[in-house]
């Protein structure tokens, strides 16, 4: 079945619907995804949303607390958007932690990318992961040479519940260009 997929920053009047290599790719009126998200005090724009089916959908994205620290926050709606459920909470620590993509490889195994921050600034590339369709993640934080800090973690993708790559931007602590870095990995995101 195809693999349906939604853009929150698409300003768009109407649903459009287009088909890329055998996957549906839906992009919902801006008011539908936008409406629910401001009706959430403290939340940020979201981050990426992916959407398993029509009705099965999660969004990525980050709380902000009061001290102005980012807190990472996955939710997700099995009724297309009506409700929403907030997952992740048994990763202990989501407090400096900012969530940039999510994809699903079915609708048990997903993943979602971020970075987190600690507490002397030094960002780091981050995927956690799921096998029981959000209700268990685990963290795992990418490798990264101690001289660089981590600005953006995008194009997660999985082809399968163990084959899957993510890119990194990252820059030099001293200065410098940006560099793009890919991951992969054949356990599903126990190891980059």
């Amino acid at each position: 079945h195809p693999h349906t997929v939604a853009s929150p920053n698409r300003a768009t009047s109407a649903a459009r619907t287009s088909s890329v290599e055998g996957a549906t790719i839906t992009r919902p009126p801006r008011r539908s995804i936008n409406s629910f998200w401001r009706s959430c005090a403290g939340v940020g724009a979201p981050a990426a949303l992916f959407a398993v089916s029509p009705k099965e959908i999660y969004v990525v994205g980050n709380l902000a607390c009061p001290d102005g620290t980012p807190e990472g926050l996955i939710l997700s709606s099995e009724s297309g958007g009506k409700t929403w459920r907030r997952h992740a909470v048994e990763v202990h620590d989501l407090g400096r932690l900012t969530f940039q993509c999510v994809t699903y490889a079915d609708r048990l195994n997903g993943w979602v990318g971020g970075i987190r921050t600690d507490a002397e600034g030094r960002t780091r590339p981050t995927v956690c992961r799921t096998d029981d369709g959000g209700n268990h993640w685990r963290e795992s934080l990418l490798p990264q040479d101690p001289s660089t800090i981590a600005i953006q973690v995008h194009d997660l993708v999985f082809t399968s519940e163990s084959d899957g790559a993510v890119g990194v931007t990252l820059v030099e602590t001293a200065g410098g260009p940006e560099k793009e870095t890919y991951f992969v990995t054949e356990d599903g995101g126990r190891s980059w």
